[in-house]
């Protein structure tokens, strides 16, 4: 909670752009103001993603960071939905685990930018809920004769 706070001062005295791109560490320093001084003793970023994101590029780069995971999350809807198994299970599968990522990073440090499972599994979600949807776009065959 102490990183929380600190990380809130952050954001507060910087909301629109945040302190810049691995920079939370070295300015935070600045902005503890708890009794504790966690920052200049254990110089560790807050363990939350979504308020480390936003101490860091703002509330416009948490804002495109939501964008960009929520577009990611809908597309795999269709994978949802579908009849087939595979893909049916597919679909949980990676929807589940984004969800525990997701719930994980609120409690624990994840370095965000160099997380490339991350960026991986969101893609798969993508690319997943495309193919799953394809058979469905498909236009009947026109018989010709």
């Amino acid at each position: 909670m102490v990183l929380a706070k600190v990380a809130l001062n952050v954001i507060r005295h910087h909301p629109m752009f945040g302190v810049g791109l691995n920079n939370f560490v070295y300015a935070a320093r600045q902005y503890d103001n708890t009794p504790e001084q966690l920052i200049s003793v254990w110089n560790s970023p807050v363990h939350n993603l979504f308020l480390f994101i936003a101490g860091e590029l703002g509330l416009v780069g948490l804002t495109f960071f939501l964008i960009f995971v929520i577009s990611a999350l809908t597309a795999l809807l269709p994978a949802l939905r579908s009849p087939d198994p595979f893909f049916l299970c597919a679909g949980v599968g990676l929807l589940a685990g984004l969800l525990a990522f997701f719930g994980h990073a609120q409690v624990d440090y994840t370095i965000w930018t160099q997380n490339r499972l991350l960026w991986f599994v969101l893609g798969l979600a993508v690319s997943l809920g495309r193919i799953a949807r394809a058979p469905l776009e498909t236009p009947p065959a026109v018989a010709t004769g």
